[in-house]
């Protein structure tokens, strides 16, 4: 095939490394392993420092001056006074982009540029297809929704440019809740995230106390992700360690409903490779979840080293996975639930090793990287 050129477009109301950023960049490697060439256009800072990382000359970065998408009322009001310039300026740099890159495939992460930059690309495209050169004209705009679906956008006056651009692209769901969020997009699919299955082959132990049961939580400090709810369900269990691994806003109101409890852990931020090696030495993985999470890679990290796993009903990964058979689903903001649900594993070993075994499989089967990325392909190729 003709090399295909991939736009990549982030532009963030924060930026922090998480599951989206994650997704992005083994999306980008596998696509480069793949003869794609990937350009990134953005404000991201994680995504601008991890693709420089990478010194591939395939990736070429473009920045912009920092701009918050409209996604608070803070935010809001300083996008709609600036559109005009970040208009021209989107329209500006586009054209730069196009004229050197000619992009074939926009892949866009953020509201900002959805909002913005999808009609200036549209208006190319059309400018294109009028030129009898050789000029490309099938350029293909592609949206990934990973946040959850919210007030910031079903409130949003912005809203009613999004529903109508929407008509005018490809929109990638990573789940079935998640796309069920967007009953008025019509060109809307579900791709299930995937994980790099060659990170989690080494095995290396951590020092943590051995005779006691090890949960792990990873993620966002924030209060949609229940960690009060995990907290509240461990703190009158015996014998046990929490090891919450993340920073975020809600963390101080964590530290002090766990403050009473020497055994819950605040790791803060880890390296991935520290990631990695944190797993492994966990006896089970919780993601408590209290609002729609779009998808929740880290469940499908912790199956792929073999860590039995509590997920609540509001993920998205919960579409692919069987209660009991690879996985304890429950339902959201519940901690007794939640607890009942820990006394089982601890409970019921042997029981847990056949849900183990199951989820493992599921994995291998389901949130495999390079499957996700034929997926992607497919789409990018237009097959």
């Amino acid at each position: 095939m003709n090399l295909k050129t991939i736009l990549i477009t982030r532009f963030p109301f924060q930026s922090q490394f998480g599951g989206e950023e994650l997704h992005t960049l083994n999306l980008a490697k596998s696509l480069q392993k793949r003869g794609f060439r990937v350009v990134f256009f953005g404000s991201d800072k994680i995504l601008l420092e991890e693709f420089k990382k990478q010194g591939n000359r395939q990736i070429s970065i473009r920045g912009l001056p920092f701009f918050k998408p409209p996604v608070s009322k803070g935010s809001f009001l300083t996008f709609t006074i600036l559109s005009p310039i970040i208009f021209i300026y989107f329209f500006l740099s586009y054209w730069q982009i196009n004229k050197k890159f000619k992009p074939d495939v926009i892949y866009m992460l953020s509201l900002g540029e959805k909002l913005l930059l999808t009609p200036i690309i549209l208006f190319f495209k059309k400018i294109e297809s009028f030129a009898f050169v050789s000029l490309r004209t099938d350029k293909r705009i592609i949206w990934i929704e990973h946040a959850r679906i919210g007030n910031w956008l079903l409130r949003n006056p912005w809203r009613i440019f999004y529903y109508f651009w929407s008509h005018f692209v490809k929109i990638i769901c990573v789940s079935e809740q998640s796309k069920k969020s967007l009953p008025w997009c019509e060109n809307a699919i579900v791709i299930a995230n995937g994980i790099d299955l060659n990170e989690f082959k080494k095995i290396k132990k951590l020092e943590f106390e051995l005779q006691k049961f090890k949960i792990g939580f990873i993620g966002r400090l924030s209060d949609d992700k229940g960690c009060d709810i995990l907290i509240k369900a461990v703190k009158d269990l015996k014998n046990i360690e929490l090891l919450i691994v993340g920073k975020g806003i809600f963390e101080e109101n964590l530290k002090n409903l766990a403050k009473d409890n020497s055994n819950i852990k605040f790791l803060g931020k880890l390296s991935r490779q520290e990631i990695l090696d944190f797993y492994q030495n966990l006896d089970l993985f919780v993601l408590p979840s209290k609002k729609h999470d779009p998808f929740g890679l880290v469940i499908a990290e912790a199956m792929a080293f073999f860590v039995p796993t509590i997920v609540t009903n509001v993920c998205g990964i919960t579409d692919y996975l069987e209660n009991e058979v690879n996985t304890k689903i429950i339902p959201a903001n519940n901690a007794e639930s939640l607890k009942t649900a820990i006394e089982w594993y601890r409970n019921n070993p042997e029981k847990s090793l056949k849900i183990i075994e199951k989820a493992h499989k599921k994995c291998f089967e389901k949130f495999d990287l390079e499957k996700m990325v034929d997926s992607y392909e497919k789409i990018f190729l237009n097959n």
